[in-house]
This record gives C-alpha cells, sequence and structure tokens, in this order.
C-alpha cells in the first residue's frame, strides 16, 4: 500500500531535486536534451530514502537527511554548479557522516565521510572520521587505496597530494609520482615547479626531472 500511494502522489509531477527539497519543475528545452533520471526522494517514520517512477525503492529508507548537497546553505550554489551532471548525484547522512547514491540507487561514495570537496572533473576527495582523505570517481571506484594528508581538487586529470609532510601528485587513472616535495604546484603543459631541500626545479607528468631544483 506504501508503494502504491507513494507511486501516485509521485506520479502526479514531474520531479527535480533542489539542494534542500525535491520539488516540482518543468524542464528547459536543453535539459529535454539530456534528461536527469527520475529519482524521488521520499520520507517515513523520520527516515529519507528515494522511489523511482514506478515506486519502486532505489535508495532504501535508512538516512536521517538527503538532497542533491546536504552542503551548508552558503555554499550549496557552488557546489551543485561545480560540474556538468552534479544533479544526477543524491546526497544522504545517517548521524554525522555522509555518502552519495546516484539516482539509479547505485553507491557512489559508501556514508563514511564527515566533510568533502565539491565534485570536480568527475573526482571528489572526502575526508574521513580518521581526518584521512581519499579520492572517488563519480563512477563510485575508489582513485586510490592511499590515504592522504591534505590535497588539492583535480585538475587537468591530476591532484596535488600530500602523505607525511611530503608533496606529490595523484592522476584520475590512480598512478603516483612519489612524494619528495616540500612543496608542489599545479601542471601546465605537461610541467610542474617542485620544490626539494628548499629549491626549485621542474619535473614532467612521468615524475622526471626536467629543470633541476637549483633556483
Amino acid at each position: 500500500m506504501f508503494h502504491h500511494q507513494l507511486a501516485a502522489i509521485l506520479a502526479a509531477a514531474a520531479l527535480t531535486l533542489s539542494a534542500n527539497v525535491y520539488a516540482a519543475e518543468t524542464p528547459q528545452p536543453s535539459e529535454a536534451l539530456s534528461p536527469v533520471p527520475f529519482a524521488a526522494g521520499v520520507e517515513k517514520d523520520g527516515k529519507w530514502g528515494a522511489l523511482d517512477a514506478s515506486g519502486k525503492v532505489v535508495i532504501p529508507l535508512s538516512y536521517d537527511k538527503e538532497a542533491v548537497s546536504l552542503s551548508d546553505s552558503e555554499d550549496q550554489e557552488a557546489d551543485l554548479a561545480s560540474q556538468a551532471g552534479r544533479d544526477n548525484l543524491i546526497e544522504v547522512s545517517k548521524g554525522k557522516l555522509r555518502g552519495f547514491y546516484n539516482r539509479e540507487g547505485k553507491v557512489i561514495v559508501p556514508v563514511s565521510y564527515e566533510s568533502r570537496s565539491v565534485w570536480k572533473d568527475n573526482a571528489l576527495a572526502v575526508k574521513l572520521p580518521d581526518s584521512k582523505i581519499r579520492f572517488y570517481r563519480e563512477d563510485g571506484t575508489v582513485i586510490s587505496d592511499h590515504m592522504y594528508d591534505q590535497v588539492s581538487d583535480f585538475q587537468g586529470g591530476s591532484a596535488i597530494v600530500k602523505l607525511d609532510g611530503k608533496y606529490g601528485y595523484l592522476f584520475y587513472d590512480g598512478k603516483e609520482i612519489a612524494f619528495l616535495y616540500q612543496e608542489a604546484r599545479w601542471f601546465a603543459e605537461g610541467l610542474a615547479p617542485v620544490k626539494m631541500d628548499g629549491k626549485w626545479g621542474v619535473i614532467n607528468q612521468t615524475g622526471a626531472v626536467v629543470i633541476e631544483p637549483s633556483y
């Protein structure tokens, strides 16, 4: 009976997700070219989940909160605009921890983190309760099994990462450049400035030294 009632309610409106609530909205022509998969947030007995158009549960009704973004209100606009297709991801929380599903109900990031970056270049950094940081791809795979102390966003296929007091690089395919540097900067045209022993030099994307650290 629960599913039939909800299916009837949901069939009455075309639904899109907002930052705080699932609201009816008519798609614009540009949106119709690339429709967002249907998923409706529902609440029962104080717990949130989501149903598809047939009333099938695609996200279990077991979460304290649920929205496209559970970031603070002042950060939500930037969060939702961080990359194309961002509105296909649904954030949930249980206690102090959060995670992500897509609208088809696939777990993208387990409910495991206390804070996170925005999605950028199809990658997300999440900070776990032990303060270590891990990266996920938008398809739900882990970019690297390594945990980091500090990270940048992904940019141009790589992120700057810090472990045990030294900087290195992580690429979207999971490859790393070893943690050797006191400081590191973004790659541009395949080259990046790095600092070793108080001197600056340049490396390429294989980690090979192009200009010896002498400046």
